[in-house]
């Protein structure tokens, strides 16, 4: 759940904008990213099955490994 709210929101996609807000609203968000970038290499060593296959993809993209 983190690593979904933590991604950026796309300026140009107005329904999303107003949805979840910008991001400049919500600098948690990247907050979130630098966390996720910095242990990145946690990320990387979760074993298989631990997480839905989404789930782990979803950490490895927010962590900067995809």
């Amino acid at each position: 759940m983190v690593a979904d709210y933590s991604r950026p929101i796309d300026s140009g996609n107005e329904a999303m904008a107003l949805w979840f807000g910008s991001d400049s609203d919500h600098p948690e968000r990247e907050q979130c990213r630098a966390v996720f970038a910095q242990h990145a290499n946690v990320v990387a060593m979760l074993p298989e099955g631990l997480i839905s296959p989404d789930d782990r993809a979803k950490l490895r993209q927010v962590a900067g490994l995809l």
